[in-house]
């Protein structure tokens, strides 16, 4: 019996390691074959085709050949302003536009996306009410430490009441209602660039990039967190960082489950996250009745009630935050650089202004001005 009973346990082992490498075999042929396939065939069968995939790897390997050969050709002169155009920043989108139309579909390793050029059928899909449509899952799976599990990644019920929560807060007159602190910001920053022509007799080289992220971090920090914005744009520098970590997608490296890697890339990501998180966390809960109709206040509020999914309370409240936080100052901060461009390139904006700080009135007087018209040389 002494005998009989190890044996009896080396077979048991052996037998449930077979059975868990079967149920292994399952799934991985599951995720990376049978899921990828049958949403390739409902599509090809509402004639949506695309390239064909590779196995495990999808349309990386392509795309990135196409990339490749897109670097080593010679620049064209007809580029869209600031040297940005699809044919050399996507080039395989252009690729395969010309090959299969404005609706096809492409896979990022096993996952699968369909590509909309259509404008009829943007318009359809943007004025879709269904919940049904939403954003891909790997948004938190590859951008995880970013944007979470926030408005920008997340959908159904949870999406909804984040929409219901931040949406109204960034209306027009919730806009309007901010100006001051954006002249004050603006005037701050006109006069450091005064500052440097003065110390170079007259002119000065200004590059504007941080000056206006700068900016843009403080006016957001201000209308998020009130008295405690000071804080806030401490975690610029972090959000910045993290960002450029995170700005080629894991996916994009060809190396399956490549984020979930202790690599000292995701360590500095995984890192960064954490400090963030415990930052934001401080800065919101430290006087939660100082500013209690500022955006950051209201998110922590909304975490009291409705859908918050998978999330803990602090982690929807984080989650938030740093969705409009990092929205609020990179976005805005490209668009403020356009803005510049445009405004440079129409001096009529000093007649409708005349001489004084614009307000929301002046801005509805300003001619509008389509991209082809600007020149910049």
């Amino acid at each position: 019996m002494e005998g009989v009973l190890p044996e009896l346990i080396f077979y048991s082992l052996v037998a449930l390691c077979i059975v868990v490498w079967i149920i292994l075999f399952i799934w991985l042929g599951n995720v990376l074959y049978l899921e990828p396939g049958n949403i390739q065939l409902k599509l090809r069968r509402q004639g949506i085709k695309g390239p064909p995939p590779a196995f495990v790897m999808g349309n990386i390997p392509e795309m990135k050949r196409i990339m490749s050969m897109a670097a080593d050709a010679p620049r064209s002169e007809a580029h869209l302003p600031l040297g940005f155009s699809t044919s050399t920043t996507f080039p395989y989108f252009t690729q395969w536009t010309k090959r299969y139309g404005g609706t096809f579909t492409f896979a990022l390793g096993n996952e699968q996306l369909l590509y909309v050029a259509d404008t009829k059928l943007v318009k359809e899909i943007n004025l879709s009410k269904t919940l049904d449509l939403g954003k891909p899952s790997y948004l938190q799976k590859d951008r995880g430490p970013l944007l979470g599990k926030g408005l920008i990644t997340s959908n159904g019920a949870v999406w909804f009441h984040q929409r219901k929560t931040i949406a109204p807060q960034l209306f027009m007159d919730k806009v309007k209602g901010n100006l001051n602190i954006m002249v004050e910001s603006a005037s701050n920053l006109v006069s450091s660039w005064l500052g440097l022509i003065e110390l170079g007799s007259g002119s000065a080289d200004i590059r504007v990039d941080d000056y206006i992220r700068s900016f843009t971090s403080t006016v957001i920090s201000k209308m998020m967190f009130g008295s405690h914005h000071s804080k806030a744009v401490e975690l610029f520098p972090k959000c910045r960082a993290l960002m450029k970590n995170l700005q080629t997608p894991t996916i994009l490296k060809g190396i399956p489950f490549f984020r979930y890697l202790p690599t000292k890339e995701n360590r500095d990501a995984w890192r960064l996250e954490r400090e963030i998180h415990a930052s934001l966390i401080d800065i919101v809960k430290e006087n939660p009745e100082a500013a209690s109709d500022k955006m950051a206040q209201i998110i922590m509020e909304s975490a009291k009630t409705g859908e918050l999914g998978p999330s803990t309370p602090d982690q929807y409240i984080v989650d938030n935050c740093k969705n409009v936080y990092l929205a609020g100052f990179e976005v805005t901060a490209v668009a403020t650089l356009w803005g510049l461009v445009l405004l440079a390139s129409n001096p009529e904006i000093l007649k409708v202004c005349g001489g004084h700080v614009p307000d929301t009135n002046m801005l509805g007087k300003m001619k509008l001005v389509s991209m082809h018209q600007i020149k910049i040389k």
